[in-house]
This record gives C-alpha cells, sequence and structure tokens, in this order.
C-alpha cells in the first residue's frame, strides 16, 4: 500500500488497484484526520508516510515497508521450498557406528575413543563429529575404568558401554606399542628367534617349489615331485575359440610367405586349438590334384611338404605373435575327402552298370522256364507280395 500526491488529489493504491480521491471527498480523509493538510510545510513523502500511519493505525495493522514485488518473491521462495526433496537420513546400524569411531581415533588418537563414540550416536554423522573434534567442543579425556558399580539400575547400561570401550581402547594401545617396538627392530633376526626364522624360511621355500614343480605334502623334507608334461591349462570353449581366431590369421600371414606351401595348391579349411594348450590343428584340403601323380600320392607329397614346414612355420608365428606356440599339426580334411570319394565312387558305378548293360553275357535264362522267371525276377517278386499296390494302379 502506497500514497501518491500529485497537486490537490492523492492516490491510494492498494494492490495495484488505485483509487483517485479528488477535493469533493474530504469526508473520508477527515474520518482519518487528515483534513489539516498543507503542502507549504510537509513533504510529499512525509504526506505520503503519514497517511500510511493512519490507516494502518486504524485498520490495526502493522506498517511494513515491504512492496508487491517483495511479496511475490516471498512466494516464489515458498513454492520452491515445498517442491524441493526433503532428504532423509537412514538410521545408523550400531557396527557401522562403531567402524567409524575406530577410523576416526586413528585420526584423532588423543580424543578418548568412547567420547567419539557416544558423540556419533548424537551426530549421525562421520564429518560433523570430525569438525567437531576440530573445533575443540571434544577434547582428549583420560578415562579410567573404576572398579565401583554404580548401585543405580538405570546406569548399568552406561558403566558397560564405558567398560567396553575403555577395554577396547587399552587393548588396541598396548597392540601398538608391541607393533612399533617389532618395527624399530628394523629386519634384524635375533639370536632366540633365529630356529623360527629358519624354519619359516625353509617351508615357504618347500611350498615355493611344491607350487612350482610338485605337490606340498605338509612335510619338512619330503615332496611329491610331477612331470611338466602333466601340469596343462584348461581353457574354455570362448577363449578357444578366440585364439584360433588369431592363430588363423597369423597362420595365413605366414604361409603365404612361404613359397613351399604356396606351391601345393592347398586350400586351409580351419585352425582348433585344444583345452590344454599343446597342440593347434590345422585342417587342409588340396583344391588341385597333379595329373601325372594318383590322388593318393599327391596327397601323400602334401603332407610330406607340410610336415617339414611346420617347425620353420610355428618359429615364425611365435616371432609375429610374440607368445610361446604350442606345436603344429596339419591334419587334412576328411569330410570333403569322403564326400569326393563317395562321388567318385557313385560315378563309377554308374559307368560300370552302363557297362554292364551293354555286355553280352548269352542267352536270358528267364526265358528258360517259368520257375526261373519268378524266382530270377525281384521286381515281380515284389509285386507279388503287394498286391494293393497293382489294384491302385489299375
Amino acid at each position: 500500500m502506497r500514497f501518491m500526491v500529485e497537486g490537490m488529489n492523492v492516490t491510494i493504491v492498494f494492490d495495484q488497484q488505485q483509487l483517485d480521491l479528488s477535493r469533493s471527498e474530504e469526508v473520508i480523509l477527515k474520518t482519518m484526520n487528515l483534513t489539516g493538510l498543507n503542502q507549504s510545510f510537509e513533504s510529499t513523502e512525509d504526506f505520503s508516510l503519514r497517511i500510511e500511519r493512519s490507516i494502518a493505525t486504524d485498520l490495526g495493522l502493522q506498517m511494513t515497508n515491504l512492496t508487491h514485488q517483495d511479496a511475490v518473491d516471498a512466494a516464489k521462495r515458498y513454492l520452491s521450498n515445498s517442491i524441493a526433496p526433503v532428504i532423509k537420513r537412514q538410521p545408523m546400524d550400531p557396527r557401522r557406528l562403531d567402524e567409524i569411531a575406530m577410523r576416526i581415533k586413528q585420526s584423532h588418537p588423543s580424543i578418548a575413543l568412547l567420547e567419539i563414540r557416544l558423540d556419533l550416536e548424537q551426530t549421525k554423522d562421520q564429518q560433523t563429529t570430525i569438525e567437531r573434534i576440530r573445533s575443540g567442543k571434544l577434547v582428549a579425556m583420560t578415562t579410567e575404568i573404576s572398579g565401583k558399580f554404580p548401585s543405580d539400575p538405570a546406569h548399568w547400561k552406561k558403566t558397560y558401554t564405558e567398560r567396553k570401550w575403555n577395554m577396547i581402547e587399552t587393548n588396541r594401545a598396548r597392540y601398538l606399542n608391541r607393533l612399533n617396538r617389532v618395527m624399530d627392530a628394523g629386519n634384524t633376526i635375533l639370536p632366540r628367534q633365529e630356529w623360527r626364522y629358519n624354519i619359516a624360511a625353509g617351508k615357504n621355500f618347500q611350498r615355493m617349489l611344491g607350487k612350482k614343480y610338485g605337490f606340498d605334502m605338509g612335510l619338512d623334507d619330503r615332496i611329491l615331485l610331477m612331470s611338466l608334461g602333466q601340469r596343462r591349462r584348461n581353457l574354455d570353449d570362448k577363449k578357444m575359440r578366440q585364439l584360433a581366431s588369431i592363430f588363423e590369421i597369423k597362420i595365413a600371414e605366414a604361409i603365404s610367405v612361404n613359397e613351399e606351401i604356396s606351391q601345393l595348391k592347398i586350400r586351409f579349411n580351419g585352425v582348433k586349438i585344444n583345452k590344454s594348450y599343446t597342440k593347434i590343428d590345422i585342417s587342409w584340403l588340396p583344391t588341385e590334384t597333379n595329373e601325372k601323380l594318383p590322388m593318393c600320392d599327391s596327397l601323400k607329397e602334401a603332407s610330406e611338404c607340410l610336415d617339414r614346414q611346420r617347425h620353420e612355420l610355428r618359429h615364425a608365428l611365435m616371432e609375429s605373435t610374440g607368445v610361446n606356440c604350442p606345436e603344429l599339426r596339419f591334419v587334412p580334411d576328411r569330410s570333403e575327402l569322403l564326400l569326393e570319394a563317395s562321388f567318385y565312387c557313385y560315378k563309377s558305378c554308374f559307368q560300370m552298370n552302363k557297362l554292364f548293360q551293354a555286355a553280352d553275357y548269352g542267352m536270358n535264362y528267364h526265358s528258360v522256364s517259368d520257375t526261373a522267371r519268378i524266382l530270377g525276377n525281384p521286381i515281380m517278386n515284389a509285386e507279388k507280395l503287394r498286391p494293393w499296390k497293382k489294384a491302385s494302379s489299375e
């Protein structure tokens, strides 16, 4: 609510609604004791302030300097605070508080562990307790275990908590003192501890040898050795497929460089690695055979050539991959060989049947007698056994 004075007119603003008061409306001003208007001795700001005070007094309100924009900003702040999510702290587990107390004790050893634990019961926050310690609200206190037990049952739980944490802190201090004494001694082995060191070193050496070359039997002077060949890897299927794909690319690169294998005109179908990673099987198949030699001789010649070159290929694989490569073994692809052999066999059988049909075997024995015709003809015999087929065809 504010007032504006322009000449003889007074404008009162109530929430952006203006009421014009002209000279003819002096009755309203008289009711509010505003008729004594003297512009020569009173400024516009003082007059507006006097009107505000009079109206606030008559209405029983408290006069403020807030404007309409201040009210809008306050409403926006209220809405934003109501929409903002409220962070709810979950209750802390007592075991979690114990862990936090031990960590704070390591950072601030001068503060009693009991005081840290009790402060965590109140704050429920690690950072808040640390800030209280740094600000001096938690000071170093020396607490001793008293032998007296309170007669009031209400203090029994508090006494139990105090004694428990005092015992924990005392035992922790003893352990740290003993550890510091051992660390101060350095790496020197005292004479009275030499026999312990010798036994421990011997067991450690034996255990290391057992893991490397055999089995640790748990005895001081006995160890069960095993052959290095029995210690094999156990690769899973995924690892086998990954290694096979890597070696297949590297083998193709090594074979393309080798002139003797390139002249064989063979095709490599795939690479397989066993689970123990002791050998690599490379399947191959000849694309063309030598016309001067039979098929079996050409396969034998290609197999001998691959057997001679497998060591050189293995050395090239180890240089390209940078790791140890197992033994290479070239295996002819039997599946396609069997298919081709069956095709050749079928072709030869078809030619033989044509030759048999064209050959002259003399007189047809089927026409000698009716019995020979019936017994020697399997087709007629089959038709006899299936009379329904003859009826259906008719």
